[in-house]
């Protein structure tokens, strides 16, 4: 188990045993392809969602050591992935959360 978790924080990929395929753990997440420290992204994802205040991008790039358009085009992709929450069916946010308590 050691090495698997060592593994990971080096090469940040599972191997899935049925088909030796290395695999993300961000894969197929909002945090795919994510070019910067997944930490900042959480921190951005964070204070989109649930933050008090409306952040601007140039005041996460400030916060965050981090270009100004990287901020931008990943608070862009928070908010559409909201915003297709939003416009899911009552059945469908249903299972959603029946899978997120369970």
């Amino acid at each position: 188990m050691h090495y698997l978790i060592n593994n990971f924080l080096l090469n940040n990929c599972f191997k899935v045993t049925r088909s030796a395929k290395e695999e993300s753990a961000a894969a197929g997440t909002l945090f795919h392809n994510c070019k910067f420290p997944v930490h900042k992204a959480f921190y951005i994802a964070y204070n989109v969602s649930k933050g008090k205040e409306d952040l601007s991008t140039n005041e996460f790039a400030r916060r965050l050591a981090l270009r100004q358009m990287t901020c931008w085009n990943f608070k862009t992709k928070i908010q559409h992935d909201m915003d297709e929450m939003n416009s899911l069916s009552e059945n469908d946010k249903l299972s959603i959360q029946k899978i997120l308590t369970s």
